[in-house]
């Protein structure tokens, strides 16, 4: 709609003139030339209106081209300006020109040298070649190294370990097995004992045959070869007697010594194993247990004592005041239960997060696939409505994220007929109000509305355009 009223007004001017000079005059003239009057009088204030609007619009044509000469002046004078300033240049730019001449050509290059040079690059690049290859196979071999040295440490500590225990666990087994030592010794004490009463008869047999030897030798003046055989044999088994009881005596001194000693350490292993105490293993450690080897008596005689109690003494170096606490076991296994159920709980958890994603990715590309239909109806329609709208024009929806619609939103741009393109931001209100009516036009292609509220829509449009949307929406 456009203003208001049924008839169109027109003036008065022209249609009743009198004056007192002319009465009879105006009498004699007639309706149809007072009639014909006004309307060239209507068609002249029309070409008036007319050569109004064309002086007008001259007038700002003038003053566009009076800037416009304003400002081509303004840069005439600057090009002459900047003219003159590289006229003034000439002659410094000729002489350097003739410098920079003269210097290229003393700095031609040599054929010769330049062959020589490039030779030079060649070995040069072999050698750095090889350099970089034997860079390679020595940092192999680093890394080789490096695994073989952490390997070996690995290795070196859990042998460490594995001593530790082994050596703490046959320390337990000695304990145990020292009774049976003392046993023995005692057993070979009474043995040695035994064997040195026979002996002492043997000695004993012995000097008695001796003496009866000696009274023979006596009586017999001159003693045969035989019985001086005899004599030196018996002489022999005496002194191989003699060094058979020292032996004997000195690995019974030993053997005294030797129980003296287990004797007197006999309260000192005691009191560590009435020190010790034996935890035990919480239920749920499936861990392998190292074994205690058992060893055989004859075992038993054969170590060395002194390599033993400094192996032990070594590893109670190593162990030093550390103590094992066997209670970690089973706060360990509490723990354990309690990290099971929370696991127990994320996955749960877990599954149920996938199953709300899942759900979540399915709407979210049920509405990205709506969308996108949608916005590829609307932005046909759009075209369409733009171009019978303003009679040529063209109007262009894009995505300013084409990944994520939803996140950037979307550009409007429109091209006005006989127009470059500009965003709908940048255009007049006339402009603005064709292409907004042309996307609500497009709407309503896509989804239709039952019904339309419109508030002056018309309010920028000139009469050309109000009648080209007025008879689309007719």
């Amino acid at each position: 709609m456009s203003g208001g009223g049924k008839t169109q007004l027109r003036g008065k001017m022209g249609e009743k003139v009198q004056t007192k000079t002319s009465e009879n005059a105006n009498a004699s003239i007639s309706q149809r030339d007072i009639d014909s009057m006004n309307e060239k009088a209507n068609a002249l204030q029309n070409q008036v209106n007319y050569l109004q609007e064309e002086e007008g619009s001259l007038e700002k044509t003038l003053r566009q081209l009076k800037q416009n000469l304003q400002s081509k002046e303004s840069e005439l004078n600057k090009l002459q300006i900047t003219v003159k300033s590289l006229e003034a240049q000439m002659p410094k730019l000729e002489i350097q020109m003739k410098q920079q001449k003269v210097r290229m050509e003393k700095t031609c290059a040599d054929a010769q040298k330049v062959q020589i040079l490039e030779e030079k690059i060649l070995e040069k690049k072999t050698i750095f070649e090889e350099a970089d290859s034997n860079k390679k196979i020595v940092n192999d071999q680093i890394e080789e190294i490096n695994s073989e040295v952490n390997k070996i440490h690995g290795d070196v500590i859990k042998s460490v370990q594995t001593k530790i225990t082994s050596t703490t666990k046959q320390i337990t087994t000695l304990k145990n097995n020292i009774s049976k030592l003392n046993v023995q010794s005692e057993e070979d004490i009474v043995k040695l004992a035994a064997d040195r009463s026979k002996y002492d008869e043997e000695i004993e047999e012995l000097s008695s045959k001796l003496e009866e030897a000696k009274k023979e030798l006596e009586t017999a003046s001159n003693g045969s070869s035989e019985i001086q055989k005899e004599i030196i044999a018996i002489q022999k088994k005496e002194s191989d007697a003699k060094l058979l009881r020292i032996e004997i005596e000195k690995k019974l001194t030993e053997v005294k010594e030797e129980f003296s000693n287990c004797k007197n350490y006999i309260p000192q292993i005691q009191r560590q194993i009435d020190s010790l105490q034996i935890s035990p293993i919480p239920a749920g450690c499936s861990e392998e247990q190292p074994q205690i080897p058992i060893l055989t008596d004859e075992e038993l005689i054969n170590i060395e004592k002194n390599k033993l109690e400094q192996k032990i003494e070594d590893n109670m170096n190593i162990l030093g005041d550390k103590k094992a606490n066997i209670e970690v076991i089973n706060e360990y296994l509490q723990k354990r239960d309690i990290y099971m159920e929370r696991v127990k709980i994320l996955e749960d958890i877990t599954n149920k997060r996938n199953a709300l994603r899942n759900t979540f990715e399915d709407v979210r590309k049920k509405r990205f696939n709506e969308f996108m239909r949608g916005f590829g109806v609307i932005t046909r329609r759009l075209k369409e409505m733009y171009r019978m709208i303003t009679q040529g024009g063209d109007a262009e929806l894009e995505l300013v994220d084409s990944m994520d619609p939803f996140n950037e939103g979307v550009s409007f741009t429109v091209r006005p007929n006989k127009k470059s393109w500009k965003n709908i931001s940048n255009l007049s209100g006339g402009e603005k109000t064709l292409a907004s009516l042309a996307l609500v036009f497009a709407l309503h292609y896509y989804k239709p509305s039952p019904l339309y509220f419109m508030d002056e829509i018309d309010a920028a449009l000139d009469f050309k355009n109000i009648s080209i949307v007025a008879h689309y929406i007719k």
